[in-house]
């Protein structure tokens, strides 16, 4: 590997680690460069500005998440239907907390959100990893239904239901007071509910 690519690489895990530590809104491009051991020219000279890279990391979160949520699935297999598939993915998120947060936060920056590398992946769905296994699973399974509707649908439920949970573990409140498991059970509710509905008009 050449010197370039180690140093571009230091500064990548080096913003990973900070991240992973401190949350994204802390992690400074002057802390970075002191993790890193580069100074703060390095990063504009590899990266232009800090939007790119906290595209690039962005992107590795996104392969990070997709991995994880790939590794519970494809170990039930057939097992699973579409509310064991709902819950699976909102399980493995919740588990994955503090980087599932860091990823959100970083998906509502429009300064990251406007970067090429980051739009191109946006364009091809891959920085949505938990509606993509939703989508996957409604095509492979199930026939004469609006995938991107339904799916986006459920993606919704379960995000919306990890926010809720964010923070809720057992006793613990989320910012509506709920625990985690009343927020997951909600959840099943909530899938069932609707699978129902477009069970019955799938158009």
């Amino acid at each position: 590997m050449k010197k370039s690519e180690k140093t571009r690489l230091r500064i990548l895990e080096a913003t990973q680690e900070l991240i992973k530590e401190k949350g994204f809104e802390s992690a400074s491009v002057r802390e970075i460069a002191k993790r890193a051991s580069v100074n703060v020219a390095s990063i504009n000279y590899y990266f232009s500005k800090k939007e790119n890279l906290m595209g690039e990391i962005l992107i590795l979160l996104s392969e990070e998440l997709f991995n994880s949520l790939k590794e519970n699935i494809e170990s039930h297999g057939d097992q699973l239907n579409i509310e064991s598939l709902g819950l699976k993915i909102y399980d493995v998120l919740k588990e994955n907390e503090g980087l599932h947060s860091n990823f959100k936060k970083m998906l509502f920056d429009s300064g990251i959100m406007s970067t090429k590398r980051v739009k191109e992946k946006a364009e091809n769905g891959s920085l949505t990893p938990g509606h993509t296994f939703i989508l996957d699973f409604l095509k492979e399974k199930e026939s004469d239904i609006e995938y991107e509707r339904i799916s986006l649908h459920l993606w919704g439920l379960i995000d919306q239901a990890l926010y809720l949970a964010h923070g809720a573990y057992g006793e613990v409140n989320g910012p509506l007071g709920h625990g985690h498991i009343y927020v997951r059970d909600s959840l099943l509710k909530s899938i069932q509910d609707f699978e129902k509905s477009f069970a019955k008009d799938p158009h």
